[in-house]
């Protein structure tokens, strides 16, 4: 990764084609300094000092970041749940030792929250926020969210739901772009 200057802010990411001549014609981006090839860039995990203001990510991609979230556990959270019951009802026994009821609890409501607390606490995001390109940061530092803070944000997004939703959707019209999940937890969403 490559450290720019844009439009006045040090980014860290990947220099979109319009932005690798250097100025253009609508900003002036350039390279940072000691952000050329050869050069030390920035660590990939932000840990460091923030150079400039944190661009806040909005409700559109962060809901369709959500959307494939939830495609992706859905996805997997029916091939594991056919491929077990699929080999309980070849062989007739129930190799797991549980009955449907307790093994669908473990499938559907257990390991989707403890993957989304593993994906936020060792790259920040989940694979939908990956793909988008955006990624979770403690709001005051601009580095890694504790597990303290991916628990807290965990326990928020409950919330926001049991409020029919209203948590996700103050995302909108938040200054800084937070959820109720984000607020309490302290953290926020950047590029």
């Amino acid at each position: 990764m490559t450290a720019w200057v844009r439009c006045g802010r040090l980014e860290e990411l990947k220099a979109p084609a319009a932005w690798r001549g250097g100025e253009t014609a609508s900003c002036h981006c350039r390279p940072a300094p000691g952000g050329h090839a050869g050069a030390s860039p920035m660590p990939e995990n932000n840990d460091s000092e923030k150079g400039g203001q944190l661009e806040y990510v909005g409700f559109w991609l962060r809901a369709a970041a959500t959307i494939i979230d939830s495609l992706l556990v859905a996805a997997i959270s029916f091939l594991v749940a056919f491929a077990i019951y699929y080999v309980m009802w070849l062989t007739g026994n129930n190799f797991l030792g549980m009955d449907p009821v307790r093994s669908s609890l473990l499938i559907n409501r257990i390991w989707p929250p403890v993957a989304v607390l593993v994906f936020w606490l060792v790259w920040q995001a989940t694979p939908g926020k990956m793909l988008t390109s955006i990624r979770i940061v403690d709001a005051k530092t601009g580095g890694r969210p504790s597990l303290l803070q991916c628990v807290g944000r965990l326990l928020g997004y409950v919330l926001s739901m049991l409020c029919l939703g209203l948590g996700f959707i103050w995302i909108a019209i938040d200054a800084r772009k937070q959820g109720w999940h984000d607020k309490l937890a302290g953290t926020v969403v950047i590029w």
